[in-house]
């Protein structure tokens, strides 16, 4: 193969390498396109459940904070139950209710997949339904002793209902429904895994 010939061939192949690249950049660019504008059409929720402490600070005002913060900072307060969902996206949502499931794995056929949680009747609870615009909150606070009150039914059923109440605690999951039918899930802090498990040695102990 002559120099002039090798030359030619060597700059049609990077020609062609180049153009393929070039393809590649804009297939990539049109799908993150895509991808971002379908993001944008749908809400983007995220959903923890916590067990907190209520404080009250020096002018009287209740709020919600860390067990941790509040033992290590020696605050006294009421031991609560705190279920938050947040709109991560740029659409906005609106919640129908919230609720725990149990896993089938850990469930008899008597006890229902989901168990929907009442709202409770206090002014750190955001009165649903939710609206949920970007980046907003809402919230549900139980103190405990008003949770244990609140569901005692559920727990009762839950008692009976669960193949391995032990199991069936650590997998639980925290959701919340859409008014469109979306559902995010989470799973429940481990101490608030532990104070369920208290719940059910309770209902079990009064069966």
């Amino acid at each position: 193969m002559q120099g002039g010939e090798f030359l030619w061939w060597s700059l049609e192949i990077w020609s062609t390498i180049g153009t393929w690249f070039s393809a590649i950049g804009t297939v990539t660019v049109a799908a993150a396109s895509l991808w971002l504008a379908m993001r944008d059409r749908r809400p983007i929720l995220r959903i923890r459940a916590d067990r907190r402490v209520l404080v009250q600070d020096v002018l009287g005002q209740v709020y919600s904070s860390a067990r941790e913060v509040a033992r290590d900072q020696g605050l006294p307060g009421t031991d609560a139950i705190e279920i938050e969902v947040t709109n991560m996206g740029h659409r906005g949502a609106i919640i129908n209710g919230v609720y725990w499931r149990v896993p089938w794995l850990f469930r008899k056929k008597t006890l229902k997949a989901a168990l929907y949680q009442t709202s409770p009747a206090n002014p750190l609870t955001d009165k649903g339904p939710w609206r949920l615009g970007d980046g907003a909150s809402a919230r549900q606070i139980h103190p405990e002793q008003d949770f244990k009150v609140l569901n005692a039914d559920q727990w009762q059923k839950l008692a009976k209902g669960a193949r391995w109440p032990w199991a069936a605690t650590r997998f639980m999951k925290v959701g919340a429904v859409t008014t469109i039918g979306k559902v995010v899930e989470s799973s429940v802090s481990p101490e608030l895994v532990e104070f369920f498990r208290e719940l059910i040695r309770e209902a079990k102990s009064q069966t």
